[in-house]
């Protein structure tokens, strides 16, 4: 739910990422799962995930949970689901960062409404207000009706508000708050840094 600024596409993608969709877009009509290649011995996602986890100072792209590889709580997720829209399953501009948890509430829904951290115009305030009494994530009262409709539809398909996610970033705000406020905790090691933020 954070804003990021999207490094330039690696070089993995702008050397091979025509020729590795011309072979996936095939294998996809026999219904084939999609395999990450390799690139100078290295398997993609890997290389692709590293360049990410610095965009996004190794938080979801979505939720902006801290995630780590270490604990395989890290995956890539095509914004445009990579079997509706094959074309893109190696353009830079459609893979994020994603949390176990949004990735598998998102699955292969995607809306024109869905909202991107990355787009320039992106701004949490803009869409949403956090509510620190229990957690949920509100739609701003200051959005317009179609902002309003992009924050519905985002938290709807990420499942922000479902399970025990708000109870996560209650509790985060909770213990970690005093400290931020007291210069203790650096924004960037903190779980939901929108939270924190005017």
């Amino acid at each position: 739910m954070r804003g990021f600024t999207r490094s330039q596409s690696p070089e993995c993608l702008t050397k091979k990422g025509l020729e590795w969709t011309n072979r996936w877009e095939p294998r996809l009509q026999n219904g084939q799962k999609l395999v990450w290649p390799q690139f100078e011995l290295k398997r993609i996602d890997e290389i692709l995930a590293r360049h990410l986890r610095a965009d996004t100072q190794a938080h979801c792209s979505y939720c902006d949970q801290i995630i780590t590889y270490e604990t395989a709580d890290e995956q890539l997720d095509h914004f445009q689901p990579k079997s509706y829209y094959p074309e893109l399953a190696f353009t830079w501009s459609n893979l994020f960062l994603s949390c176990t948890e949004c990735n598998s509430e998102k699955r292969a829904q995607y809306s024109e409404l869905l909202l991107r951290t990355d787009a320039i115009a992106y701004s949490f305030s803009k869409f949403f207000r956090y509510n620190p009494s229990n957690g949920i994530l509100e739609v701003s009262p200051e959005a317009s009706d179609e902002e309003r409709k992009q924050a519905e539809t985002t938290l709807d398909i990420l499942g922000l508000n479902k399970g025990g996610r708000p109870t996560s970033r209650w509790r985060t705000f909770k213990t970690s708050y005093r400290g931020y406020e007291e210069g203790d905790s650096n924004i960037d090691e903190l779980s939901y840094r929108f939270i924190f933020e005017p």
